[in-house]
Protein backbone atom coordinates (compact mmCIF):
# COMPACT_ATOMS: atom_id res chain seq x y z
CA UNK A 1 0.00 0.00 0.00
CA UNK A 2 1.16 3.08 -0.72
CA UNK A 3 2.19 6.02 1.93
CA UNK A 4 -0.74 8.15 2.14
CA UNK A 5 0.32 12.23 2.84
CA UNK A 6 -0.92 13.54 6.25
CA UNK A 7 -4.26 15.36 5.85
CA UNK A 8 -6.09 17.30 8.74
CA UNK A 9 -9.28 16.29 9.26
CA UNK A 10 -11.44 19.30 8.52
CA UNK A 11 -15.11 19.17 10.32
CA UNK A 12 -18.25 19.97 7.91
CA UNK A 13 -20.53 22.85 8.85
CA UNK A 14 -23.71 21.01 8.19
CA UNK A 15 -25.44 20.84 11.95
CA UNK A 16 -25.30 16.93 13.44
CA UNK A 17 -22.38 16.22 11.22
CA UNK A 18 -20.02 15.24 14.29
CA UNK A 19 -22.90 13.02 15.63
CA UNK A 20 -23.22 11.21 12.37
CA UNK A 21 -19.71 10.78 11.74
CA UNK A 22 -19.28 9.13 15.05
CA UNK A 23 -22.15 7.03 14.08
CA UNK A 24 -20.95 5.40 10.87
CA UNK A 25 -17.35 5.11 12.27
CA UNK A 26 -19.22 3.32 14.84
CA UNK A 27 -21.38 0.81 13.06
CA UNK A 28 -18.07 0.62 10.72
CA UNK A 29 -16.44 -0.96 13.53
CA UNK A 30 -13.74 1.69 12.73
CA UNK A 31 -12.45 -0.25 10.16
CA UNK A 32 -12.12 0.29 6.13
CA UNK A 33 -15.18 -1.39 4.14
CA UNK A 34 -13.22 -1.05 1.04
CA UNK A 35 -13.64 -5.13 -0.87
CA UNK A 36 -10.22 -6.76 0.85
CA UNK A 37 -8.69 -3.65 2.44
CA UNK A 38 -6.21 -4.87 5.09
CA UNK A 39 -5.69 -1.21 6.45
CA UNK A 40 -5.57 -1.77 10.19
CA UNK A 41 -4.55 1.76 11.01
CA UNK A 42 -7.65 3.30 12.75
CA UNK A 43 -5.89 7.04 12.11
CA UNK A 44 -6.75 6.86 8.67
CA UNK A 45 -10.30 6.26 8.42
CA UNK A 46 -12.60 8.94 6.23
CA UNK A 47 -16.44 8.63 7.08
CA UNK A 48 -17.09 8.30 2.58
CA UNK A 49 -20.78 9.84 1.36
CA UNK A 50 -22.10 7.26 -1.18
CA UNK A 51 -23.75 9.46 -2.93
CA UNK A 52 -21.93 13.30 -3.97
CA UNK A 53 -21.83 15.77 -0.69
CA UNK A 54 -22.84 18.40 -2.91
CA UNK A 55 -25.62 16.64 -5.21
CA UNK A 56 -27.68 15.25 -2.12
CA UNK A 57 -27.54 17.69 0.67
CA UNK A 58 -30.26 15.31 1.85
CA UNK A 59 -28.15 12.55 2.63
CA UNK A 60 -25.21 14.65 4.05
CA UNK A 61 -25.98 13.72 7.73
CA UNK A 62 -27.90 10.33 7.37
CA UNK A 63 -25.59 7.03 7.89
CA UNK A 64 -27.50 5.13 5.64
CA UNK A 65 -25.74 6.82 2.73
CA UNK A 66 -22.25 6.47 4.07
CA UNK A 67 -19.82 4.50 4.51
CA UNK A 68 -16.22 3.97 6.27
CA UNK A 69 -12.66 3.74 3.99
CA UNK A 70 -9.57 4.35 4.67
CA UNK A 71 -7.65 7.40 3.71
CA UNK A 72 -6.43 5.71 0.47
CA UNK A 73 -9.37 3.67 -0.78
CA UNK A 74 -11.07 6.93 -0.59
CA UNK A 75 -8.98 8.80 -2.84
CA UNK A 76 -9.05 6.87 -4.81
CA UNK A 77 -12.98 6.42 -5.12
CA UNK A 78 -13.84 9.78 -4.98
CA UNK A 79 -15.36 11.34 -8.21
CA UNK A 80 -16.33 7.94 -8.85
CA UNK A 81 -19.39 8.01 -6.76
CA UNK A 82 -21.78 6.70 -9.28
CA UNK A 83 -19.46 3.65 -10.02
CA UNK A 84 -19.29 2.68 -6.24
CA UNK A 85 -22.29 3.71 -4.85
CA UNK A 86 -24.33 -0.43 -5.70
CA UNK A 87 -20.81 -1.79 -4.20
CA UNK A 88 -21.16 -0.10 -1.55
CA UNK A 89 -24.50 -0.26 -0.95
CA UNK A 90 -24.16 -4.18 -1.52
CA UNK A 91 -21.94 -4.02 1.22
CA UNK A 92 -24.16 -2.08 3.80
CA UNK A 93 -27.01 -3.79 3.07
CA UNK A 94 -26.72 -6.70 0.62
CA UNK A 95 -28.69 -5.65 -2.10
Amino acid sequence: MKKIPKRKYIPRPDPGYQEFRQKVLKRDKHTCRFPGCKNKNRRWLDVHHIYEYSKYPQYRTDPKYSITICRYHHKIVTGKESMYAPIFINILYGK
